[in-house]
């Protein structure tokens, strides 16, 4: 299933959902469909992944999405990133150190509350 994105109800971040594999090629065209969403102070990105599947991804993929998100989206500065229950969270950890590393603060969760109200401090 592709990656939806869209802006929050406030206004205040852009919602990112993935269902399913996900796939290195949706989640780029997602991010540039994305762009037009971070105006005004919207410089946040909550990403659910709750239904998704990133295991047959490679770590070097993973370390490219990170990497290259800052060039893609270079408004965003903060992720808050919602993994599914009862995962090994180490690729989506490995996915988070690539952006932290490219200077955009991130944070794995397991409750969507809990990622937005980190979000929005």
């Amino acid at each position: 299933m592709p990656t939806t994105v869209e802006l929050s109800d406030d206004g205040d971040y852009v919602l990112v959902t993935q269902q399913g594999p996900v796939e290195i090629a949706q989640i780029k065209a997602a991010r540039s469909d994305s762009l037009p969403l971070y105006f005004g102070s919207c410089d946040r990105a909550l990403v659910d992944f709750q239904l998704a599947d990133i295991g047959h991804l490679r770590l070097i993929d993973l370390d490219d999405l990170g990497i290259s998100f800052k060039r893609d989206v270079p408004k965003c500065k903060r992720i808050a990133i919602v993994i599914p229950p009862k995962t090994d969270e180490s690729r989506y950890a490995h996915l988070a150190n690539a952006h932290t590393i490219c200077g955009v603060e991130t944070a794995l969760f397991g409750d969507m509350e809990e990622a937005r109200a980190w979000l929005l401090e």
